[in-house]
């Protein structure tokens, strides 16, 4: 089984009935939280979808990075998470840091899980 550069196993992702509770793992000064996500969105983190996890990222009082693979990318920068090229089906790993993380880590999996936002046209950045 493959392992975190912290020696941490890294987790099969989950069947798709019932998503995994968040990973805890206490770092040197904090707590950093980890999750991952199956990307349902049937056109993939275009620049819309990618420019509202940005937007949702700064929210919070949290550092949030994206990984994929081995590429990790700041989730605040909406051109930083098209570079992670990521199609529907893809598993990506959300790992927050802060005061804050629980809500940012519970607003990113929100996001990037669901095939279709709930109401779109309201949560995405307008067209153009």
């Amino acid at each position: 089984m493959a392992s975190k550069t912290n020696g941490d196993p890294i987790t099969p992702s989950w069947n798709g009935e019932t998503p995994p509770r968040p990973a805890f793992r206490a770092g040197a000064e904090e707590l950093v939280l980890h999750q991952r996500v199956v990307i349902q969105n049937p056109e993939g983190l275009h620049m819309r979808p990618a420019t509202a996890v940005a937007q949702a990222a700064k929210r919070f009082n949290a550092e949030a990075t994206l990984i994929r693979g081995d590429l990790r990318v700041n989730a605040r920068s909406a051109w930083d998470i098209l570079l992670l090229s990521a199609a529907q089906g893809a598993e990506i790993e959300i790992e927050v840091r802060g005061p804050e993380a629980d809500g940012a880590l519970a607003a990113l999996v929100d996001l990037l899980s669901t095939p279709t936002l709930p109401d779109e046209e309201r949560a995405l950045p307008p067209k153009g």
